[in-house]
């Protein structure tokens, strides 16, 4: 049963001062709750899905697609926004059955009149690090062959990433590509409630089973000193009701930016989210969030090519 029975935000946030602070199966389910009808009912918005599309021989290697019905612009294609789910390193799923979710965040970036993909990728602990930051490299190897036959300029692509999503994001982007991958271009990357300190946050399970049960080794795969190596334009969030562990990141990421870059990155508190309903409310038309992150990647999308 929802733990509300309207869309009122006075009501939501009770709701979610009940739900807490804390990662689970219970406080997931209640958070989709929140946002379902919400999203599901502008659901309709992206017009044309195309789901399944293989991107690797693995069945986890597989996106869906969602642009607008309209015929993209005349010269070159439409923007990007690859999106990299969350899941705890060992689960999650770019759509689930009966849900609108995580598809809202691809329907959203049709909705902004950009292309949106949402990717699977190998789970942990069958497949440990960095199964998942190949996959996403992988993804992108497709999009450049791909993106133009569906109305998409992979010249004007766009990173985004939330929870494990946001890690795996920030280690494609801060280690050398892995196996041999060139770094496929993306002219920015979102960062949504990440981990990317692996030692702060070593002795969690889900963590283990991706970055490994050896502690020696977390320190090298973590992703603060490559992040901070790079010039590629950031949006670092967190959700004003994430657990402390993923502020934390948060400060640890943007003090060695401000240290190595001599600025801060693009940064917000999403007020009155937790960790799930951060990016579960994308596409209700409702929050803060979503137009910040559209001015943000039209700023990096439109106009000359920026540098990656």
């Amino acid at each position: 049963m929802s733990d509300i029975a309207d869309d009122d935000e006075v009501t939501r946030a009770h709701a979610l001062a009940k739900i807490g602070r804390q990662l689970g199966a219970d406080e997931l389910a209640r958070s989709e709750a929140l946002w379902k009808d919400a999203v599901a009912a502008r659901a309709g918005s992206a017009a044309r899905e195309v789901l399944d599309l293989a991107y690797g021989d693995h069945p986890r290697q597989r996106l869906d697609l969602y642009a607008p019905d309209a015929a993209p612009p005349a010269r070159g294609g439409r923007p990007i926004v690859l999106f990299v789910p969350g899941g705890g390193f060992t689960g999650g799923d770019k759509r689930k059955p009966g849900s609108p979710f995580n598809g809202n965040v691809g329907r959203w970036a049709a909705m902004q009149g950009w292309v949106g993909i949402v990717m699977n990728y190998r789970l942990a602990p069958e497949f440990a690090w960095p199964s998942a930051a190949e996959d996403l490299g992988d993804a992108l190897a497709w999009v450049q062959q791909h993106a133009f036959a569906h109305g998409g300029d992979p010249a004007r692509l766009v990173l985004v990433g939330h929870s494990a999503g946001a890690a795996h994001v920030a280690s494609y982007l801060a280690h050398r590509a892995p196996r041999g991958h060139r770094r496929l271009g993306a002219r920015a990357a979102v960062l949504l409630s990440g981990i990317y300190d692996i030692p702060a946050m070593g002795d969690r399970p889900s963590v283990r089973s991706y970055y490994g049960d050896d502690a020696r080794m977390h320190g090298e795969r973590s992703c603060v000193v490559g992040l901070c190596e790079q010039d590629l334009p950031l949006f670092v969030a967190v959700a004003a009701e994430d657990p402390d562990g993923f502020h934390a990141q948060a400060l640890t990421l943007l003090t060695h930016l401000q240290v190595r870059r001599g600025r801060l990155p693009d940064f917000m508190v999403v007020q009155a989210h937790n960790h799930y309903t951060e990016t579960l409310h994308l596409g209700s038309g409702t929050g803060e969030l979503s137009p910040a992150l559209a001015r943000f990647i039209r700023r990096h999308t439109d106009g000359p090519r920026a540098r990656a």
